[in-house]
């Protein structure tokens, strides 16, 4: 394997477990935040690709608090 592509291999590996950990709805609801609320379509882009990996409870509280920003 090149270096590059270990490289690779090393950021994918990251972000399954950043995606995948509980603090995954806080980095979405917080960086939106700090964006002043403008980054929540980000977050609902981001949360649309990544919610089937999120275990049933946490993904059901993130998407709770999800739509009512959408309100």
């Amino acid at each position: 394997m090149s270096e590059t592509e270990t490289f690779i291999a090393k950021i994918e590996r990251s972000i399954r477990e950043q995606l995948t950990s509980k603090n995954v709805g806080y980095l979405l609801g917080a960086g939106a935040s700090y964006l002043n609320g403008a980054g929540y379509p980000l977050a609902f882009t981001i949360w649309d690709r990544i919610k089937h990996d999120i275990p049933q409870p946490e993904r059901d509280k993130i998407q709770t608090k999800l739509n009512m920003e959408r309100c």
